[in-house]
């Protein structure tokens, strides 16, 4: 079975590609977003959530992927998939652990994209990030893909979505 995790920063294109990917293959998506920000919707004012929002949230993604996994439905987990606040759990690690338990096959990719893409995507949402938040975000990406060696770097910069996904379904059955 696959746990296919999608992080990356936003204006990736995880969203998109993890939404139209799940329901082509079938897969359950678990979106960090809808956690952090779905469950407190205060927090998408500031685009922040606050350290008891993401605590709660974190248990809430790490159930859900439990229940799937005792069913036995592929899943695939959306996200920045960053905590960079000290003394909060990593999700990614928590996930693993649990693919071993339940014997899941964890394909991690990491979208990219090149900043005028990023902000032409962000632009398109109605928001762009302010530079500052951006480069922290960017900073905690690279230190998260740096911790984990089984990532995939996936560049949707010149993609469309189609091709994007083309280039996802390459790369899951050269890893499964």
């Amino acid at each position: 079975m696959i746990l296919l995790i999608i992080k990356g920063y936003p204006g990736s294109g995880k969203t998109t590609l993890a939404g139209k990917f799940a329901k082509k293959h079938d897969f359950a998506l678990i979106k960090q977003d809808s956690f952090w920000f779905g469950l407190n919707p205060g927090s998408m004012i500031s685009r922040f959530t606050r350290s008891l929002d993401r605590q709660v949230g974190f248990k809430n993604i790490i159930s859900c992927t439990e229940n799937y996994m005792e069913v036995q439905k592929p899943i695939l987990i959306e996200g920045a998939l960053l905590v960079d606040v000290p003394g909060e759990p990593p999700i990614i690690p928590a996930v693993l652990s649990l693919a071993a338990k339940y014997k899941y096959d964890p394909i991690i990719i990491t979208l990219k994209a090149d900043d005028k893409t990023r902000h032409k995507r962000q632009r398109k949402r109605g928001y762009i990030l302010r530079p500052h938040i951006d480069n922290r975000l960017k900073r905690a990406a690279q230190k998260q893909f740096a911790d984990l060696d089984q990532a995939i770097t996936l560049d949707t910069s010149c993609l469309s979505i189609k091709k994007s996904i083309e280039a996802l379904e390459d790369i899951i059955l050269k890893e499964a």
